[in-house]
């Protein structure tokens, strides 16, 4: 279960929103803002989602640096960043 109202899994995975939005990342990185323009869900609601995702640790959420300096918010696949953390035997 997870921490959000003791939500389970399946639940997380079967809201049409979180299961548009994990197909959406799930060959490529995304900032919110580009999410949001590709899912068409409102920035309060994508927020709401990708929360839940990341709680439930299906998402990671990483800081990277763009050409100008800034910071930007990348929404990453969690399969592509376990891949590189946990050794398969």
């Amino acid at each position: 279960m997870v921490g959000r109202k003791n939500i389970t899994y399946l639940e997380i995975i079967t809201n049409p929103q979180r299961l548009k939005l994990l197909g959406i990342i799930s060959n490529k990185k995304y900032s919110i803002k580009q999410l949001q323009q590709i899912s068409k869900i409102n920035r309060g609601t994508l927020k709401h989602h990708l929360n839940i995702l990341e709680e439930a640790k299906l998402i990671i959420k990483k800081r990277e640096e763009k050409e100008s300096g800034r910071p930007t918010y990348i929404i990453k696949n969690f399969i592509e960043y376990y891949d590189k953390k946990v050794k398969v035997r």
